[in-house]
């Protein structure tokens, strides 16, 4: 075995790693949010559909007549702060302690399963948007 086929081999296998982790990610974001969608009473299916998702949690998080200022997602550097912020108050929708919200953000999957789990969490209503 070269040296080169040994690389190659390396990042066939980080690169293939980070697939599955990728897709196990967003299997279980999907399955919660499903869950969730319904308790804030919407329909379990949009939260299968890509970027539709994110605009019916836009409207979970700030109410409908905030749903189209998830183009915010589109614009660079912004965008990501914008994806954590609205990560942050998804979770205070749904009666996240501020420091819960923080790890909400950190660890996504685990805390939606823990939110779509618990029949002690039940969503609270849309939060305040920084534009109002």
């Amino acid at each position: 075995m070269t040296e080169e086929t040994f690389v190659q081999g390396l990042l066939l296998g980080i690169w293939g790693s980070a697939l599955i982790f990728s897709m196990i990610w967003y299997i279980l974001v999907a399955i919660s949010n499903y869950i969730l969608f319904k308790k804030a009473g919407y329909a379990g299916w949009k939260s299968l559909i890509p970027f539709y998702n994110l605009y019916i949690q836009q409207c979970i998080t700030f109410g409908e007549d905030k749903g189209l200022f998830i183009l915010f997602l589109l614009i660079p550097v912004a965008g990501p702060l914008y994806g954590v912020y609205l990560s942050y108050c998804y979770g205070k929708a749904f009666g996240l302690s501020d420091i819960q919200a923080i790890f909400y953000v950190l660890f996504t999957p685990l805390f939606n399963l823990y939110m779509a789990f618990n029949d002690g969490i039940q969503y609270r209503g849309a939060q305040n948007f920084f534009i109002n």
